[in-house]
């Protein structure tokens, strides 16, 4: 696996009229289509080339081709697991290849590192639901204390509290323009633009994000109640109705568009689309998520659900197949959000400047 691209010296100009060099991209195996893209939107940046070699045994050896001492390196990796006709790499081997990447531009003695992770590793434990357990988020951030890495950013994080884990600099970005223009975009269709649309929080940790969808589409939301069971991983007890904008008796004839931060199973998902349809009249419920991880059997599961008539997610995560398992499924291209993320760290600007709502 390797990128298409060499490390001749490539320069810009800056403001006050000096040439600089361009700082250098790398990917990790499942972020070299999105580092294209990214790079392909930024005047300040050079896709750098790496050679990912995976050994029978299961080890990997990243080397990066091209001479980056003294160089500005961007490194791109996002945790999810990537699947290819040829292979499948687990989110625990694209960690790997992150840290040894990461440890190989140390030693070619990179002048700065920063990290770009869109879906950070581990977000999703964040904090010990039980005796004996990991932290693994708080483990992730000290791992990439280790090589002195200068910035990392990620976008729309599990749990903001995360950014507290990292000793060096940290940027959580928002999807909420793209995403929330992608939805506006479909609400306004021909055949969608006389229906009357609301928002979901699936559950009691989305309120904050709802709300800010809610002001930035102009749109009612109401809230869902999600209790998960404490013996089933990823399995939902009961889902109850938990206030919002509308009143439970104002949903029927309505479409409602669940928005969260992940899809991963689409377990929860299910489960308040037919709460919606079977409980409150609803019509359709679309689903609306920045990282869509689709892992199991979420596609079939989507699928098979016909009041679910479209899924929008970003490609944060890597949706080279996700459209040809799943018609439904509508990609939101978010390179734009984090050309503009490494050109602002690049010059100096405001990075908060980029996104109109944060939550």
């Amino acid at each position: 696996m390797d990128t298409t691209s060499d490390l001749t010296d490539s320069f810009y100009r800056s403001s006050n009229g000096t040439s600089m060099r361009k700082a250098v991209v790398l990917p990790c195996s499942n972020t070299i289509n999105l580092a294209k893209e990214i790079v392909s939107k930024s005047s300040y940046l050079k896709l750098g080339k790496v050679r990912m070699t995976y050994f029978a045994s299961g080890e990997v050896c990243p080397v990066i081709e091209g001479n980056v001492r003294g160089r500005h390196v961007i490194v791109v990796s996002s945790g999810h697991k990537f699947v290819t006709d040829k292979c499948e790499v687990t989110v625990n081997d694209i960690f790997m290849e992150l840290m040894l990447l990461l440890q190989a531009t140390k030693l070619a003695d990179a002048r700065r590192i920063d990290v770009i992770i869109p879906l950070f590793f581990y977000s999703r434990q964040d904090k010990k639901i039980g005796s004996r357990q990991p932290i693994s988020a708080k483990f992730i951030a000290d791992a990439l204390s280790m090589y002195h890495v200068t910035r990392v950013v990620a976008i729309d994080l599990h749990s903001s509290q995360i950014q507290g884990f990292f000793s060096c600099g940290m940027d959580n970005l928002y999807a909420i323009k793209y995403l929330g223009n992608a939805i506006n975009s479909y609400m306004r269709s021909p055949s969608n633009k006389e229906n009357k649309y609301f928002l979901v929080a699936p559950d009691q940790g989305a309120v904050k994000r709802i709300e800010a969808y809610s002001r930035y589409l102009n749109m009612d939301y109401v809230q869902m109640n999600k209790v998960r069971s404490r013996r089933v991983a990823n399995k939902i007890d009961y889902i109850t109705y938990g206030g919002g904008t509308l009143k439970e008796t104002e949903l029927e004839s309505r479409h409602a568009i669940i928005v969260d931060d992940m899809i991963d199973t689409a377990g929860s998902c299910i489960e308040c689309v037919k709460l919606l349809t079977e409980n409150y009249g609803v019509t359709s419920v679309s689903l609306a998520a920045v990282h869509g991880i689709f892992s199991g059997k979420a596609f079939e599961r989507i699928n098979a659900e016909d009041k679910i008539p479209a899924v929008f997610c970003t490609n944060t995560v890597n949706q080279n197949v996700s459209q040809t398992l799943c018609p439904k499924v509508q990609v939101v291209d978010i390179s734009e959000l984090l050309a503009k993320t490494c050109d602002n760290l690049i010059s100096g600007k405001s990075i908060s400047k980029l996104f109109p709502v944060s939550e």
